[in-house]
């Protein structure tokens, strides 16, 4: 009986030490990372203005919805998910677990990506959290509906174009990285009328006069192409 009393007394000894030992090697990475969130400059300075290595945006377009291509006015109104992926160094961790983490908008810096050549104001649809990876990967999906300008063509397909860029951040802090070849198409709700027969992104720049000197603001130029069904049926 004895010997039982003795190993239970080990055993409890032993719990409560890696208990104790736990606590001081593995410290709470949440705690650790919200603590510098506490840091306004967090949210407000960028992590180009820090260093010009952690200055790219890397920009994805999906198109999900076409809601009216208006062939009268020509303009097209359509929802889409905008892929915002950057890297901040100062959401690091050195913990293997966990992996990512998921961080509020309202504490970290956020890229202002937004529509250049709009035809009105930029709606955000779902404003999700970001998902911030162990080495500082910061990746942001917004819904976002907007309409844009469109042109018909000779063979009467309707070409319309899309500019996203910073409006605040020159190309010294901020400098635009196009995703893929053009508009991603594999999460689009078929639409009756439309189907998208060609798609292509470029980067840009444009510059203007600001406080007096010319600044480069960069920004993603998609174009997309639609023909009416009624025309593919023929």
């Amino acid at each position: 009986m004895e010997n039982i009393k003795v190993v239970a007394l080990f055993v409890t000894a032993c719990l409560c030490y890696l208990r104790h030992v736990s606590a001081i090697e593995v410290p709470d990475v949440y705690t650790e990372v919200h603590k510098r969130l506490e840091d306004r400059r967090m949210k407000s300075v960028a992590p180009g203005e820090l260093d010009p290595e952690y200055r790219n945006v890397t920009v994805g377009l999906y198109l999900v919805n076409i809601v009216q291509l208006n062939t009268r006015d020509n303009f097209l109104d359509a929802v889409y998910w905008i892929v915002l992926k950057n890297n901040d160094p100062r959401l690091t961790w050195n913990h293997t677990s966990p992996e990512t983490m998921v961080l509020s908008n309202s504490k970290i810096w956020i890229p202002d990506i937004e529509i250049f050549n709009g035809l009105n104001k930029m709606e955000y649809l779902t404003v999700h959290d970001a998902i911030v990876g162990k080495e500082g990967h910061v990746v942001r999906v917004p819904a976002v509906k907007f309409r844009v300008p469109c042109a018909e063509e000779d063979n009467n397909n309707i070409t319309c174009g899309i500019m996203l860029g910073s409006w605040m951040y020159n190309t010294n802090v901020l400098q635009t990285v196009v995703e893929g070849e053009g508009v991603d198409l594999q999460f689009l709700n078929p639409n009756p009328k439309w189907s998208v027969v060609g798609s292509s992104a470029k980067q840009n720049e444009i510059s203007f006069k600001v406080a007096g000197a010319d600044s480069n603001f960069s920004h993603v130029e998609y174009s997309l192409t639609f023909q009416s069904r009624d025309k593919c049926r023929k």
